[in-house]
Order: structure tokens, then C-alpha cells, then sequence
């Protein structure tokens, strides 16, 4: 005979369960346990009498008999409803999270009732989606099972919070990795492994873009603007005599489908950039005869730059040419123009022909706003200044994603604790110690100290620190 057991639930309140078996595990052969849930123990009691005296399925018959018979919804009704009642999101962020769920985690367990998700269904979705079995066909990268795995944690909770589940089956599963995003994925913003350029890599890609394009690609590699917020920046957003540019507004999806303007992807995302000296001189001639509504990027016939058409016809292309020296490069091949499957020379793209002058790594557009995070990064910039420029909403989002590029991080903080040690032994030993480092390291050492005087108020006047790459 089964035994009641008392449960504790949250809030204080309790509830008596009977556990007993029904049913065939179709996996193991052996017999399913399953449970029924009673507010009271005398209820339970009876209940656990009638399985001892009849069986459990004659029990759970004479238990529901009668009443009207209880539908659960499966777990696409469930993400509808999560996703329908987030608050706080805008429109197009929205739709994504519905095409998300319908390609990813609905494609594979939608139809499952919400009361029968178990860790081991999680889990085997987990596993298709990384094989390609999700409604694309593709593999996706880690970004994105990152992204599919947080909604259905969502989808999730609000299965508990029904009462459809007790616990969460998908807590500690663990993704498998995912692919990197390659070159050929049209809308690579915030998906896949981070490509930073050094800048011997980037003056290979920069010539080999056509040159309508190049000075918009050197605006996103000299701010670290988002593709959508340099595409609709406007005359009246620029002021060359004070290098600055103001970013206030970045195309995105609506709740159709369709791309609109609207503000920027954060609150901080509304924010101004000094602009290189380079960018200004490249900005001037565009907005000669404009006016203060009109497009500083446009594409060659006119018109707002669409990012289908550049990725395309010359991102693409221009990845190309500058993977592969004049050697390793067919007059006939077409491999680096807008229609590579029209290549008779090559069934295949073949891959970086890895010659001195060439490109070996495949950045995506994206890439080019990592790209000058990262050379910020290198030259000592503090890292809330990279956040600052990026539009960054909170800094730990900027910390996660560039900590890896601070190789020096380590070493400073070696340093610093060198330097309380040496002041035990006197001020000679603590200036031997500064005069000891590296100038990159002196610079950053600088830079933070900078920032942290002027939290406390303290004047540390002028700091001689040698300029990158002086001699």
C-alpha cells in the first residue's frame, strides 16, 4: 500500500502526495512511478486505500470520476502566451522570440502536453538542435542555442507557475558546442565567435571593398556603431567641427516582419561618439549639398544601404579578394563577385590561400564593431569607455564579451601587488618597480589610476606616460 507523504510547498503551505506505479517505462521495461498531489492527508489516505484495493488506474478512474476532464496545453501554447505577455520588449523583438521558438525548441517538442516535459525530452532537443534537426536544417552556433535554451527557460517557469510542472526539467542540461557563424550568414549581429582584426588585417579588407563603401566601412570600424544605427544616420546627427556624431535612432524589425526605424537597441544605445580624424575627412564630402534630414550613407544609385545587398554583392566578395593573392586567382573564377555559385572554375569557394598581404581569418560584418572594441582594448583604453561607445546597457555585458582581449589584466594585477610589496621596502624600490614596466603597461597602470583619482577627488596632475609606440 502506498504511504502519503507531506510536502512542503512555497509560501508555507503543505500537501500530501501518494507515489505508486502505472504503466511500463518504454525505454527500461520497468514499471512507471507516477503521483497524485491531495491538500489534505485524510484524502490522500483514501486515495492510497482505493490503489492497495482496486489499482491504480481504477483509483485515478473512481478519483476523477465525474468531473470534467482537465486539458493541458502543450508547450507551444505555453511559449505563445509567455511570449505574448513579456513585458518591457519592443515589437520586433517580440516576433523574433516567436520565430525562434517555431524553428528551435517548437519544431522538436511544441506538441509535447506541458506536464510530460522531462529532463530527458530537454535533453534529446537539445541534441537535435545541435545535429541540424531544428526546422532550418542548419547548425546552430553556440550563441544561438544560448539565446533558444534562455527562452525556454522562460517557457518554462511559466509551466510551474500553471502548475503544469513541480521542477524545472531543463536546470543543468548543458549545451553542446555549436558551430562558428561563417561569412555567408546575412544577419550575423550578436551570433556566433567574435573576429577581431589587427590592423594589418583590416587595411587588406579595407582595400579590397568597393570604394562607394569604404568610407562607411570605416565609420563601423572607427565608432563600433551597430550596422543598423550607421545605415539611417542622418545629416543632422553630425557635427564634423566638434567630431562627434550622436546616435539616436537604428533600423530593426516590426511586429510584421518588416524593417522600420525606430531608438537605438538600448537606453545607453542613445549616445554620442568622438569621431577619428580619418572618419571626418572621409564624412565631409558625403554630406557636401545634403540636408539635415538626408542619409550620410547611401547606396551607389541612392537610397538607404540594404544589408541583403552589401552583404551580398560586397561584403562577401571583398571577403574574397582579400583571402586570396593575385596568384591564386582565376580570371575566369567568379568566386569573389555576387554570384559565386555561377563559378565554373570552383564547385567549391576554395578556402584563404593563406599567401603573405592576405586575409586568413572570415569576419562577418559584426566583426567590425568587435574589431574596434578590441583596438581600443589594446591601447589602454578603461573598459568603461568601450562601453560608453558601443552603447552598452549594463558594463558586465562589455566585460563578458571583450575580458578575453585584456591580456595585460593579468600582469597588472601582478604588478599592482608587486608594488604594495616594494613599499614595505622603502620608496627606491617602488619607483624601481614603476620604472620597470612596459610602456603599454605604464599606460593602462596610468589610465586606471586616472579614473580612480578623480572618484576620489584627488589631483594627481600631469602624468608623463610615453605615447603608443614611441621609441
Amino acid at each position: 500500500m502506498p504511504t502519503p507523504r507531506k510536502r512542503t510547498l512555497k509560501g508555507g503551505k503543505t500537501s500530501w502526495q501518494v507515489r505508486f506505479y502505472l504503466g511500463t517505462n518504454l525505454k527500461t521495461g520497468k514499471p512507471k512511478q507516477t503521483s497524485e498531489s491531495f491538500p489534505t492527508e485524510r484524502e490522500a489516505e483514501r486515495f492510497s486505500n482505493w490503489v492497495s484495493a482496486i489499482g491504480p488506474q481504477a483509483a485515478l478512474d473512481k478519483l476523477y470520476d465525474g468531473e470534467e476532464v482537465v486539458v493541458v496545453p502543450t508547450l507551444d501554447e505555453i511559449a505563445a502566451d509567455h511570449i505574448r505577455l513579456l513585458t518591457g520588449i519592443e515589437d520586433g523583438t517580440r516576433l523574433g522570440y516567436e520565430r525562434l521558438w517555431k524553428r528551435s525548441f517548437g519544431h522538436l517538442i511544441g506538441q509535447t502536453r506541458a506536464d510530460q516535459l522531462s529532463a530527458d525530452v530537454v535533453r534529446q532537443a537539445v541534441n537535435d538542435l545541435a545535429a541540424g534537426k531544428g526546422a532550418t536544417g542548419e547548425q546552430y552556433s553556440t550563441k544561438s542555442l544560448e539565446n533558444q535554451r534562455g527562452l525556454l527557460a522562460g517557457v518554462v517557469d511559466r509551466c510551474i507557475e500553471l502548475g503544469h510542472l513541480t521542477r524545472n526539467p531543463a536546470k543543468g542540461v548543458r549545451l553542446p558546442e555549436g558551430r562558428r557563424v561563417a561569412v555567408d550568414a546575412e544577419d550575423d549581429e550578436d551570433d556566433g565567435e567574435m573576429v577581431c582584426l589587427t590592423h594589418e588585417e583590416w587595411d587588406v579588407l579595407y582595400d579590397s571593398i568597393a570604394v562607394h563603401y569604404q568610407p562607411f566601412l570605416r565609420f563601423l570600424a572607427g565608432t563600433g556603431c551597430r550596422w543598423g544605427e550607421a545605415v539611417v544616420l542622418r545629416r543632422r546627427d553630425l557635427d564634423l567641427g566638434a567630431r562627434t556624431v550622436k546616435i539616436r535612432r537604428a533600423l530593426k524589425w516590426s511586429s510584421d516582419g518588416n524593417r522600420v526605424i525606430g531608438p537605438p537597441k538600448t537606453k545607453k544605445g542613445k549616445r554620442t561618439i568622438a569621431l577619428p580624424a580619418e572618419v571626418v575627412e572621409d564624412l565631409r564630402p558625403l554630406l557636401d549639398g545634403k540636408a539635415a534630414s538626408d542619409l550620410v550613407f547611401t547606396a551607389p544609385r541612392g537610397g538607404m544601404i540594404a544589408h541583403r545587398t552589401f552583404w551580398s554583392k560586397n561584403w562577401r566578395p571583398a571577403i574574397w579578394r582579400a583571402q586570396h593573392c593575385s596568384k591564386h586567382t582565376d580570371p575566369a573564377c567568379r568566386c569573389g563577385t555576387g554570384e559565386p555559385h555561377r563559378c565554373k572554375v570552383h564547385d567549391v569557394v576554395p578556402p584563404p590561400c593563406g599567401c603573405a598581404g592576405t586575409l586568413v581569418q572570415t569576419p562577418r560584418i559584426h566583426d567590425v564593431r568587435h574589431t574596434h572594441a578590441s583596438w581600443l582594448l589594446a591601447n589602454g583604453t578603461p573598459i568603461h569607455v568601450v562601453q560608453a561607445r558601443l552603447g552598452h546597457e549594463s558594463i558586465q555585458t562589455t566585460v563578458d564579451t571583450y575580458s578575453h582581449l585584456l591580456p595585460d589584466a593579468q600582469l597588472l594585477a601582478a604588478e599592482a601587488a608587486s608594488l604594495a610589496f616594494a613599499r614595505q621596502q622603502g620608496s627606491g624600490i617602488w619607483l624601481s618597480r614603476v620604472e620597470s614596466l612596459p610602456d603599454e603597461v605604464l599606460r593602462q597602470l596610468a589610465a586606471a589610476l586616472t579614473v580612480e583619482a578623480e572618484k576620489r577627488g584627488v589631483d594627481l596632475g600631469p602624468l608623463a606616460i610615453p605615447a603608443a609606440g614611441a621609441a
